[in-house]
């Protein structure tokens, strides 16, 4: 939209612009997928990932998880506030 010279306001034709931006975009997002999953189904994909080791929850995992957790909140707090 750059290229094109496009200068957002608060007017109609920006949230048009900005409707048609989102709209291309799920539309492209969507005909990939589906080209994804034929490529995979080609492939012999069973809707099953195959993995040399069983995964398992462990107590680092739960740490991590409770980490990311207040790293996360932080942030939004710091953004919020």
């Amino acid at each position: 939209m750059k290229l094109r010279g496009f200068h957002p306001g608060y007017n109609r034709h920006t949230f048009t612009m900005y409707g048609y931006l989102v709209g291309m975009l799920l539309v492209k997002t969507l005909d990939r997928a589906e080209r994804i999953v034929q490529a995979m189904k080609c492939r012999g994909f069973r809707n099953r990932f195959l993995t040399l080791t069983p995964l398992q929850f462990t107590r680092q995992d739960g740490a991590l998880s409770v980490v990311y957790s207040v790293m996360i909140l932080l942030l939004l707090s710091l953004e919020w506030f």
